[in-house]
């Protein structure tokens, strides 16, 4: 798996969970290629922000989400950028192990981010989704 240091990139659905681990040396000029893409990702409402699905998991679907500005980033490049950061360490490795587990996207949202300079600034976060299952009785 990889991170891009400044992107804050996370696999569950949560905008707090923990990046993803350190990106490989040969994964590292593609991954700040995501981070400029991405930049600081500038919002004012939510519909400014969209989610673009992190590399694939080895069974089949994402690893996780990344939230961007529509305004501000090229969708494509930004999804080539992904392509080749996951392409580097999938081939360093010689195999794919993933959890297979189903990220559902949770969607972007246009949020508070810490005031800089006394100015308060929004950016484009993941959405915060609750982590139960629907349907099933809680003991």
């Amino acid at each position: 798996m990889l991170g891009v240091p400044g992107v804050g990139w996370a696999t569950g659905a949560s905008p707090t969970a923990p990046p993803l681990a350190a990106t490989p040396p040969q994964a590292a000029p593609a991954a700040h290629e995501v981070a400029a893409l991405v930049g600081a990702a500038r919002c004012r409402v939510d519909s400014d922000c969209a989610t673009i699905a992190l590399p694939d998991q080895a069974c089949g679907g994402p690893a996780g989400w990344l939230p961007f500005a529509v305004g501000s980033t090229d969708r494509k490049a930004l999804r080539r950028a992904l392509d080749r950061a996951a392409a580097a360490p999938a081939a360093a490795a010689g195999r794919a192990v993933s959890t297979c587990a189903v990220v559902p996207d949770p969607g972007a949202v246009c949020a508070a981010a810490p005031p800089a300079g006394g100015q308060a600034l929004r950016s484009c976060r993941l959405r915060s989704v609750r982590n139960d299952t629907p349907g099933l009785p809680s003991r």
